[in-house]
């Protein structure tokens, strides 16, 4: 993964427990039980301590707060379902998000465990992420959802979006906000090598290839800037070392993000590819393949995507068939490093998408070097925003594999859609091999 965090965020902060305070939602750390509200899962869960509401005064009985726990506003009293307000989270610096927990009592009847995301002020969405359930007090099952991102979210504002919001538990205790629990480490702590490096990178339109000028590159949550020159390139030079996010801004284009893994005194570079906000609109699902620029990395990696054809099968888009059906497209195909590749699925002629599930892969078509190096990503934007970053880095599998299967996508007749990582598995097989 391209990954940053902030730039001088290399302070010391092993001993030290930063709470993210919610926007109106009451971050409890009473350290006491009830009867109620959530109790003790006995799952072992880092930070559970003694109450499965997340309860982080005295998890280890030692009068101090668990390490990791950033927020957490259950409480003891009674709950009902439905939140009234959002679960507002600020993080004050990048985190990586570990564990997120939200409670669903729901009458005692628990509920099948859904999603969970963060979605900040801009409409970008981290997750969402598929839950376990565990029982709750009495063994009400599922009342606890729970799951592990292992994602780095930057500095700033999230609500949590909960796919059952209809059985998600909140009360007066909690800002009529829905109980959630979440553990993270800050970047700066993650025992990556001390020090600076630079970051450079080449910003180009997703459908065409070309460069693109004036986009400002943030170092997300901080004021270090750099600007696009007329080839689409930028350099951040003293960048704290360590997974650092980027935002990337330009009028006309969604926003978008990535991450870099920065390395004390050594330079990364990075690919990215923007999408023209009219492009993105309730007419186009976009799908942007970026990786590696440097001659170590594949030089060329191929997007693919199968989908319902409209007529009872499935179609294969890729770069040896572009253009085999009209509601789906491979708009670019790059063979030379870095990409983007660029898939997009529009409306048919008659006015719909074509509803069903969408298939996407990767095929490292270089074959050499292996594809966990290649520093692959693959962004996901929709209705105007980016909803969704998968990267290859977070792949299961042997690495010498070609194939990296990466999310399926669920598109209804009106353009509505859910994606789901299929655990980023890496796979055999070629550029005919379909999913």
């Amino acid at each position: 993964m391209r990954c940053m965090t902030l730039a001088g965020l290399g302070t010391i902060l092993v001993a030290l427990l930063l709470f993210a305070v919610p926007g109106g939602c009451p971050n409890d750390q009473s350290g006491s039980t009830g009867t109620t509200s959530p109790t003790d899962t006995g799952d072992g869960t880092s930070g559970d301590g003694t109450n499965g509401n997340g309860d982080t005064s005295d998890g280890g009985n030692d009068g101090t707060a668990d390490t990791g726990v950033i927020f957490d506003n259950g409480n003891i009293d009674e709950v009902a379902n439905d939140p009234l307000n959002p679960t507002v989270v600020e993080f004050d610096q990048a985190y990586r998000v570990t564990l997120i927990r939200d409670y669903h009592w729901n009458d005692a009847q628990g509920a099948t465990p859904g999603t969970i995301a963060l979605q900040a002020e801009d409409g970008t969405t981290y997750g969402p992420w598929q839950t376990t359930g565990s029982p709750g007090q009495d063994n009400v099952p599922n009342a606890y959802w729970t799951c592990y991102p292992d994602d780095v979210v930057p500095a700033g504002t999230y609500t949590v979006i909960d796919s059952d919001p209809a059985t998600w538990s909140h009360n007066a205790g909690s800002g009529n906000c829905g109980m959630t629990y979440i553990e993270a480490t800050p970047v700066g702590n993650e025992g990556q090598p001390g020090g600076t490096g630079t970051i450079t990178g080449t910003v180009v339109d997703a459908q065409t290839g070309d460069p693109l000028a004036d986009v400002l590159v943030t170092l997300t949550g901080t004021e270090h800037t750099a600007t696009t020159a007329t080839d689409g390139k930028f350099a951040l030079n003293n960048v704290a070392a360590g997974e650092q996010p980027l935002s990337l801004t330009l009028d006309g284009y969604v926003t978008g993000s990535t991450t870099a893994l920065v390395v004390a005194d050594q330079t990364v570079d990075v690919s990215v590819g923007l999408v023209k906000q009219a492009e993105v609109g309730a007419e186009v699902v976009a799908l942007v393949l970026t990786w590696g620029t440097e001659p170590t990395q594949p030089k060329d990696l191929d997007l693919h995507l199968s989908g319902p054809d409209g007529a009872g099968g499935r179609f294969h888009i890729y770069y040896n068939s572009m253009t085999s059906v009209e509601h789906a497209f491979l708009d670019l195909d790059d063979v030379e490093w870095g990409g983007p590749e660029t898939i997009t699925i529009r409306r048919a002629s008659g006015g719909d998408f074509v509803a069903g599930e969408y298939h996407v892969w990767v095929h490292n078509y270089s074959t050499t070097p292996e594809f966990t190096g290649s520093g692959a990503v693959v962004t996901l934007f929709a209705n105007g925003e980016q909803i969704g970053q998968y990267s290859v880095a977070d792949a299961s599998g042997d690495p010498a594999l070609d194939i990296w299967q990466v999310v399926n996508i669920t598109v209804d007749a009106a353009g509505n859609i859910t994606h789901t990582s299929v655990q980023q598995v890496l796979a055999e097989g070629t550029d005919t091999t379909v999913f």
